[in-house]
């Protein structure tokens, strides 16, 4: 799932013309659609990867400003993550549109 931040409200969204919304929150990444729940996605089971004018980068631990609970205790993307091998191809383009 991508959750990219929207600056004008403060959120983060999916899908923001489809109403979409994501939410880090203390049990996991809440995924609503109208304000119903989606889905929830809980910390010890996902890696989280900014991406930025710069590329992509795994998050070793979630931002505080994005979660400011103990949450962070059980992110753990390593478990998921082989560091001595080089990322897939698909790390360095998954945001590129095809052109």
């Amino acid at each position: 799932m991508l959750c990219s931040f929207d600056p004008t409200t403060g959120q983060f969204a999916v899908l923001p013309e489809e109403l979409e919304q994501c939410a880090f929150t203390p049990d996991g990444v809440r995924l609503t659609e109208n304000g119903a729940q989606e889905g929830l996605y809980p910390y010890d089971q996902m890696v989280l990867i900014r991406y930025t004018e710069s590329g992509a980068q795994l998050l070793s631990s979630i931002p505080q400003s994005y979660l400011p609970t103990p949450a962070q205790e059980r992110y753990n993307p390593i478990q998921f993550v082989d560091q001595g091998a080089t990322p897939p191809h698909r790390f360095f383009t998954m945001f590129s549109l095809p052109g």
